[in-house]
């Protein structure tokens, strides 16, 4: 029997665990929404699964990271998303479904993970924003990423 860890270095400081356990790493072969239907009724994930790779100190995944949306998006397509509630923050996700899937939309022809993912939903009838929606939503948040970067060097000039 194997133990499939993200923190496996931690065997290898330990050589007396590391004996004892084999670590294995397995699901590389599957894509996400594979694993996604693999898991979705499967009652411990529903409160253990983390997915996450941003860093927190939370058992509950942050829900912003890609494999985070990747995975809520997975989710809400197979309309399972409220078995999962103890491990993501649902409202957030409510909260930001919109951006995160024109994210998702923009980037579909540069990402094999995102393409996979949009696949996904269309084949299950649910919608995504066309490009062009996609591509208006990106802009804008750029913009508006530039414009707070603007204002807080100006705020820094007017301080000096």
């Amino acid at each position: 029997s194997g133990i499939t860890t993200r923190h496996s270095h931690i065997f290898d400081r330990q050589p007396q665990i590391g004996r004892m356990l084999q670590r294995s790493f397995a699901g590389g072969r599957y894509m996400r929404t594979d694993k996604t239907m693999l898991l979705k009724d499967y009652e411990p994930a529903h409160h253990y699964l983390n997915v996450c790779v941003g860093t927190q100190e939370s058992a509950r995944n942050c829900g912003h990271c890609q494999k985070c949306i990747r995975t809520l998006v997975a989710l809400d397509t197979l309309g399972m998303l409220d078995k999962f509630s103890s491990v993501f923050d649902l409202k957030d996700y409510y909260r930001h479904k919109f951006g995160y899937k024109c994210n998702l939309r923009y980037y579909y022809k540069t990402n094999a993970y995102i393409k996979d993912n949009v696949d996904f939903a269309k084949a299950h009838g649910k919608p995504f924003p066309p490009y062009i929606v996609a591509f208006i939503y990106m802009s804008f948040v750029r913009l508006g990423w530039q414009f707070k970067k603007i204002s807080r060097y100006i705020n820094k000039r007017k301080c000096q």
